[in-house]
């Protein structure tokens, strides 16, 4: 189970198009689960942790995977906090 994205060489082992780094994954969540406008104003996020925000560019090809994730987040979220009673 996953996700093609781009191209890469013959055997597999390096990209041809779209190189993708563990900064931009790291993006890609960051900006899916949450403001990085407000966790820049954070004074208790480690600063490596804000920069991934900044360095990391989201992945186009997973945003729809990323929109899905952040709206699971927030249903669990929400349940946490107001839990349904029976």
């Amino acid at each position: 189970m996953g996700q093609v994205i781009d191209e890469s060489d013959k055997k597999g082992a390096e990209p041809i198009t779209n190189p993708i780094t563990s900064n931009d994954l790291l993006g890609t969540i960051m900006h899916s689960l949450f403001d990085l406008g407000y966790v820049r104003t954070l004074a208790n996020i480690p600063r490596d942790v804000q920069e991934v925000g900044v360095t990391g560019n989201p992945i186009s090809e997973l945003i729809y995977l990323a929109s899905r994730l952040q709206h699971l987040y927030y249903i669990c979220k929400i349940s946490v906090l107001c839990p349904v009673s029976s």
